[in-house]
């Protein structure tokens, strides 16, 4: 399991907020993060904008860095 920065992913923040406005897409970004080692933070968020639009989140984060997210140390 990614532990480091240095494993990090070129091109990729250490935390990430995943959005979209379709769900679906958004469970594809998820599942793509996830493969690539990050890790949920949080619970995902469904929120409608003043426009009536509809988003989806989910944040994430990359393990190891943020020791205060990561469970398996705490």
């Amino acid at each position: 399991m990614p532990t480091s920065l240095s494993s990090l992913p070129e091109g990729y923040d250490v935390y990430m907020l995943l959005t979209s406005v379709n769900k679906e897409e958004l469970n594809h970004k998820v599942c793509a993060a996830l493969r690539m080692g990050y890790r949920l933070q949080g619970s995902p968020v469904i929120n409608q904008s003043t426009n009536r639009r509809v988003y989806f989140a989910q944040a994430v984060y990359w393990p190891g860095v943020y020791d205060a997210f990561d469970a398996d140390n705490a």
